[in-house]
């Protein structure tokens, strides 16, 4: 595709994933033909609070659509995690309330993840989307928590957009957990966090930077915390809301526009 006059100024492009590279699994292509143009000029990073998959995985899924970007320029919550774990505590034993994803990228990062079944004191316990969530596995969870276990948070999003609607996200799991041990989360990993910023800083050093996303508490609210600035596209969580309705919602300086390509197109 031709430039993006918009997007010209900035050293690095942090772009969400559900809601702005594909919802539901289905792409958004009037979004990835801007972003595969970013990732050929080595611009492109992508950053979800998706914990469920690692960014092995996630390279691999980006690639089957065109998009091509290696694993190392993906950031996912679970990957904070790990490193914001191993920041705080070394290398450590970790209870997760997650999937595949969050256990691979503790893994990684040196942790060890203490089998659901384990009867083992653990340093930390760490919470994503769980879509395998069982009562056990929460009374586990609390128990270790209330025991002095780090609260490790992947991200706090209490919902979830897909093509049917909302579904509950791991802030609702975390959410839980908070209410029923009394505990808030030690560690938020995801965005909008300064831990985030702290681990985008250290990989990236970024000069001029933005963030795009589809939320407003998330992306819009990351991109402040951080002081760079946000687009926010309306493929996600505002697909019915017109744009002008959408910038009042998320305030003064916030670039909104219906796609990325939209965006480029001067629309």
């Amino acid at each position: 595709m031709q430039g993006c006059p918009g997007l010209d100024g900035y050293d690095i492009v942090f772009a969400d994933l559900d809601g702005v590279i594909w919802i539901g699994g289905e792409p958004i292509e009037d979004n990835l033909a801007v972003l595969r143009r970013l990732a050929s000029e080595g611009r492109l990073v992508v950053l979800t609070n998706n914990s469920t998959r690692s960014r092995r995985v996630y390279a691999s899924m980006l690639r089957s659509i065109g998009l091509n970007i290696p694993p190392e320029r993906i950031v996912t919550s679970a990957y904070s995690a790990a490193v914001l774990l191993k920041k705080e505590r070394g290398p450590s034993t970790a209870m997760v309330v997650g999937e595949e994803g969050l256990v691979e990228e503790l893994v990684l990062e040196g942790h060890t993840v203490a089998s659901s079944g384990d009867d083992v004191d653990v340093d930390a316990v760490v919470v994503g989307l769980d879509r395998n969530l069982t009562y056990g596995k929460l009374a586990r969870a609390a128990s270790a928590i209330h025991d002095g276990s780090l609260f490790v948070a992947t991200n706090l999003d209490h919902a979830l957009p897909t093509p049917k609607g909302l579904i509950p996200g791991a802030g609702s799991i975390v959410a839980l957990l908070e209410k029923a041990t009394g505990v808030r989360p030690a560690v938020v990993a995801g965005k909008p966090s300064r831990g985030l910023v702290e681990v985008l800083q250290t990989l990236y050093r970024p000069g001029k930077a933005v963030v795009v996303g589809d939320r407003i508490d998330t992306d819009v609210e990351f991109a402040r915390l951080w002081g760079v600035d946000s687009l926010l596209v309306l493929t996600g969580m505002y697909r019915i809301v017109g744009v002008e309705e959408a910038a009042r919602m998320a305030g003064e300086g916030v670039k909104v526009a219906r796609s990325l390509g939209e965006f480029c197109r001067g629309g």
